[in-house]
């Protein structure tokens, strides 16, 4: 039989999968003993700016996002720190569950779609009425609807980076 026949590669890619739920299983059980902890949903250019500043800061943190490879990289980037993951959807209830979310201390909303931002927040809101919420809005009609759902603060990092960018060009002197 050749090298490269499917039936040949189809042992790797099991023993892949099954590294990976044996990873997924020890994960969720660190994430179980988590207390007082923030959770970071989506893991995209400002999730992974958040991600950085907790882990400087030492805060136990839980990152979600769908795409499992990034959350695997990431994790390599932080290791040392705190830094637990779950890969799925950040909107699913079940997700935030197995995060922890009844006890963490704060919950990031940095999903790059603001209506799943907004979705989040109410999840997130309804599940732990304590946590501070921080969340992501690209349009600025969206912030008002993240704070009246729920949130304790919102970024819109757009907005940020063209006062920003105004500054550099019109006052680089002050900047």
């Amino acid at each position: 039989v050749d090298e490269d026949t499917p039936l040949q590669r189809r042992p790797s890619i099991v023993e892949g999968d099954l590294q990976r739920a044996l990873r997924r299983t020890r994960m969720l059980k660190k994430i179980k003993q988590l207390k007082d902890h923030v959770i970071v949903c989506g893991a995209g250019s400002t999730g992974e700016q958040v991600i950085a500043e907790l882990a400087t800061a030492n805060i136990p943190t839980v990152m979600i996002d769908a795409d499992i490879d990034r959350l695997e990289h990431l994790a390599e980037d932080f290791k040392g720190h705190e830094l637990r993951y779950i890969a799925g959807d950040a909107t699913d209830d079940n997700i935030l569950e197995d995060a922890q979310l009844g006890s963490c201390r704060g919950l990031v909303a940095a999903l790059a779609n603001d209506k799943d931002n907004l979705f989040l927040v109410v999840s997130a809101r309804q599940a732990n009425p304590r946590a501070r919420i921080v969340a992501r809005g690209s349009s600025l009609s969206m912030l008002s609807k993240l704070k009246k759902a729920g949130a304790s603060a919102v970024v819109s990092p757009n907005y940020i980076g063209g006062l920003r960018m105004v500054s550099e060009l019109l006052r680089p002197q002050v900047v």
